[in-house]
This record gives structure tokens, C-alpha cells and sequence, in this order.
């Protein structure tokens, strides 16, 4: 790309990937801008950095994983940004992509130990800007399955985002423990 800016959607339209033209404001843009938004989230959240260099090495596996979670989302963007990514050749999202998040669950939940009430966010900023992933991954998910109500969408990248959630949950509790913060239970 020689230039950022194409005046191409100067009049309220852009280009999916296959080359057809539609409104910004159509179901599949929002529903990769989603994503797109997802993706800047997660930047956010790796740009943080832990309060001790003892909870930063506790926390590789967190950080592995939110640069790898870039870019599984930026194949699920890439996907929805046209009705026909098989005839694109697009990269996709696996199975194994899910189990991996499952088993990452997994161990940061045998860390954490399991809830045994709602708890209020907080916390050091890295665990409660994984928090807002959660959130934003969550209406992402949501413009996903809008979409999914007009048109085809791959059933991978619906589970793989439901997934991501719990895990965005699960490592902004991880990130807490390792950092010496308990978890606040709600009591309504």
C-alpha cells in the first residue's frame, strides 16, 4: 500500500475483500470492524506492562498467547470481510485454535482456583484492561451472529470468539493472582 488513504470510501462505501462494493455501515463491515476493534483491544492489553518483573515471567503464557490471539482474530477479519473466503484462499481458524484457548483456560483456572460467586473486576490495569477485552470480544461476538442471521458465517469463528471470552476472564483473574490480588466477591 503506497497510501493510507484511497478516497475510495469518501461517499459512505468500501471494498470487501472479493471487490464488491458496499456501505460502511453494511452487516459484514461491522461485523469485521468488530474484530477490528477486538484487535486494537488486545494491542492495548499487551502494551500494559506488569507491576513486577517477578509477575512478568509468571505471565508468559498470557503474553504468548495475546499476540497469537492478534492474530487469529486478523483470519477471522479477514474471513468475514467477504462472503466466499474459501475462493480467496484465506488462511482459517482450526480446531485446534479453540483447544487451545480451552487448555489455557484450563491451566490459568487450576492457578486461580474456581469462582465460587460473581466477582467485581478490578485489580492491577493489565488484569482489568483483559477484562474490557472480554467485554468487547463479547459485542463482537454479537455483530458476528448478526450477521450470521443475514448471511453465512463459518461456526469456527463463533465458537472461537465465545471461547475467547472465557479466556480474556480467566487471564485477567490469572494476571490478579499473580500479582497478589484476590478476586472481590459480589455480594448483591
Amino acid at each position: 500500500m503506497s497510501k493510507i488513504y484511497t478516497r475510495g470510501g469518501d461517499k459512505g462505501t468500501t471494498s470487501l475483500a472479493d471487490g464488491r462494493r458496499v456501505p460502511k455501515n453494511h452487516i459484514r463491515v461491522d461485523a469485521y470492524g468488530a474484530v477490528d476493534e477486538l484487535v486494537s483491544t488486545v494491542a492495548l492489553a499487551r502494551s500494559i506492562a506488569y507491576p513486577c518483573e517477578e509477575t512478568r515471567q509468571q505471565a508468559a503464557l498470557v503474553d504468548a498467547a495475546l499476540k497469537r490471539i492478534q492474530e487469529h482474530l486478523m483470519v477471522a477479519a479477514a474471513r468475514l470481510s467477504t462472503a466466499t473466503p474459501e475462493d480467496l484462499n484465506m488462511p482459517t481458524l482450526g480446531e485446534h485454535h479453540i483447544e487451545e484457548l480451552e487448555k489455557e483456560i484450563d491451566e490459568m483456572q487450576l492457578a486461580t482456583g474456581a469462582l465460587t460467586s460473581f466477582i467485581l473486576l478490578g485489580g492491577v490495569q493489565k488484569a482489568t484492561t483483559l477484562q474490557l477485552c472480554r467485554t468487547v470480544t463479547r459485542r463482537c461476538e454479537r455483530r458476528v451472529l448478526d450477521l450470521a442471521d443475514a448471511e453465512a458465517v463459518e461456526e469456527r469463528i463463533l465458537r472461537f470468539l465465545n471461547r475467547l471470552a472465557d479466556w480474556f476472564f480467566a487471564a485477567g483473574r490469572y494476571v490478579n493472582h499473580i500479582c497478589g490480588h484476590t478476586d472481590e466477591p459480589w455480594t448483591p
